[in-house]
């Protein structure tokens, strides 16, 4: 479209604004299927120390962020869909560097932990923004629930997280200090 209109400057500030939303608009129709589970999830096992290996090495920053990751040296085989895992770990993420615009430090860190006999894989996600004040901790989940101005989320991020986390038979959890940040733990279950 923008090369057909290529020569008429007048058209083409007007295609700009709408391939914007219709990219926003297939980014949430994205997401949508993914909470919604009507993506088809292409399960395997894989190693998710090697895995997060990948994340981090790929995941962007701001340069007033400082990332520090340390991983358990252990295999941690899980049985996942690869693409939804990394889409949920980047919401929580995301929220993290949202938390911090001023800057500040993102940890990630993974270890194994046994709950009831059974080993799970245990991915935090830990920030030093602005936190989550008390009252809005239990709300964090819900569809299109934000504390972001408009236009900066849609509130489906931790809402998408949340269910996939979940439909690989894992866990999510919250814990927030206002004014001293947030941790997100990820609990997924070995096999």
């Amino acid at each position: 479209l923008k090369m057909k209109t290529e020569g008429m400057p007048e058209l083409q500030k007007h295609i700009t604004p709408i391939m914007e939303s219709a990219e926003k608009a297939a980014d949430f129709v994205r997401k949508m299927m993914l909470y919604t589970k009507e993506s088809p999830y292409r399960r395997e096992r894989f190693s998710l120390d090697e895995f997060l290996d990948d994340f981090i090495f790929i995941l962007k920053t701001p340069d007033k962020v400082h990332l520090h990751y340390e991983r358990q040296h252990t295999p941690m085989p899980v049985l996942a869909d690869r693409q939804s895992l990394a889409e949920a770990l980047s919401q929580i993420v995301k929220n993290s560097l949202d938390a911090m615009p001023e800057g500040g430090d993102l940890f990630i860190t993974s270890e194994v932990e046994n709950i009831k006999a059974r080993p799970f894989a245990v991915i935090k996600i830990r920030d030093t923004g602005q936190g989550i004040p008390p009252e809005l901790i239990d709300r964090v989940y819900e569809p299109f629930f934000t504390t972001k101005d408009v236009g900066k989320g849609t509130g489906l991020g931790l809402c998408l997280a949340k269910g996939v986390i979940e439909s690989l038979g894992g866990e999510i959890t919250i814990s927030s200090t206002p004014g001293r940040g947030t941790e997100v733990t990820v609990r997924l279950p070995l096999v």
